[in-house]
């Protein structure tokens, strides 16, 4: 049975708080975005997801071009290259599972339901 935690993402200064989930003491969201800055050329993609982000967290509306819902709880941000999946808990706050982009999707989508469904049941 995987292990999860989840550690507060200090950087996003918001009206509600962002967290990281980390499954078996990894950072699943933080090691994708480490791949991803090495391959390069993303920087800028990956600054707008902290901003959007931020702008969720602080209940702003964003257009479903840029933030949607996938089902009840479960949310993608988008940019044009890259997508981050969340999921929002009642009496915690938005949080952050995983990172990838947007030619994976199709395979990412369900391991991030995945993830979920395992920490919910944990």
């Amino acid at each position: 049975m995987a292990i999860f935690e989840i550690r507060k993402i200090e950087e996003i200064r918001a009206r509600n708080d962002c967290y990281y989930l980390v499954k078996n003491g990894k950072n699943l969201y933080a090691e994708a975005e480490e791949k991803i800055r090495r391959d390069g050329g993303y920087d800028s993609e990956l600054a707008k997801i902290q901003t959007r982000l931020e702008m969720v967290a602080n209940e702003k509306r964003l257009p479903q071009s840029k933030y949607r819902r996938l089902q009840s709880g479960l949310f993608e941000i988008k940019t044009r290259n890259l997508r981050a999946y969340l999921f929002h808990e009642t009496g915690t706050g938005k949080i952050l599972v995983m990172l990838g982009k947007k030619n994976s999707q199709k395979k990412d989508i369900p391991k991030f339901k995945s993830i979920v469904e395992q920490y919910h049941n944990s």
